[in-house]
């Protein structure tokens, strides 16, 4: 994903004449969902699962997110993302657009 900035903005900013590009790789992406689950309380726990995926759970009254390491990146992107979705309202804090964009997508699903 990337976001190409029109040239209305650029007139405005510092990049003038120029289009800047923001790439950001699975584990950027990936990285980006577990912080906004870990900015709400919940405790992320990294297991071998067999790379069937993890989730979102409460357990004693707290909320945990299993990330499984035995499963790809895409996978766990998917699940955490699920996750974020039902955990936090995206309207209410920053999330860069690539992974604005993702969210905005699986919650369509």
């Amino acid at each position: 994903m990337y976001i190409d900035f029109s040239s209305d903005f650029l007139k405005k900013g510092p990049f003038f004449g120029t289009v800047k590009r923001f790439f950001m790789n699975q584990e950027q992406i990936l990285q980006e969902l577990l912080s906004l689950l870990e900015e709400k309380g919940v405790r992320i726990c990294r297991e071998d699962m067999g790379g069937r995926g993890g989730g979102l759970c409460v357990v004693g009254g707290e909320k945990l997110f299993f990330l499984d390491n035995n499963a790809g990146c895409t996978e766990n992107i998917h699940q955490c993302g699920m996750a974020v979705n039902d955990e936090i309202d995206i309207e209410e804090v920053y999330i860069t657009p690539e992974v604005r964009e993702y969210l905005e997508k699986l919650r369509k699903k």
